[in-house]
């Protein structure tokens, strides 16, 4: 019969299923990302050059990652995301 699934999948998978609906919602409406480093995140984010994916999940790596972003690369980020946002349908 059927197994339940061991408590740490269930709990990655509950993660997994509201993470992407904020980073989708943002993208929705042309806001660049600051995402996790999950293989489906990053190709999401960077495979369309909407934001940038952090690794390591410190404060400073976070702020870093944000400071990259507002500094070098808001621009083309923003475009992108609103590109996306305009032929996707979320």
């Amino acid at each position: 019969g059927a197994q339940p699934l061991p408590m740490r999948l269930a709990l990655r998978l509950q993660f997994l299923a509201s993470a992407s609906n904020k980073l989708t919602e943002s993208l929705a409406v042309g806001v660049p990302v600051i995402a996790n480093h999950l293989p489906d995140f990053r190709a999401l984010v960077e495979g369309n050059d909407v934001g940038l994916c952090v690794r390591e999940l410190s404060v400073d790596a976070i702020a870093e990652t944000l400071r990259t972003l507002m500094h070098d690369k808001l621009g083309q980020k923003r475009r992108s995301a609103n590109a996306l946002a305009a032929h996707r349908s979320w």
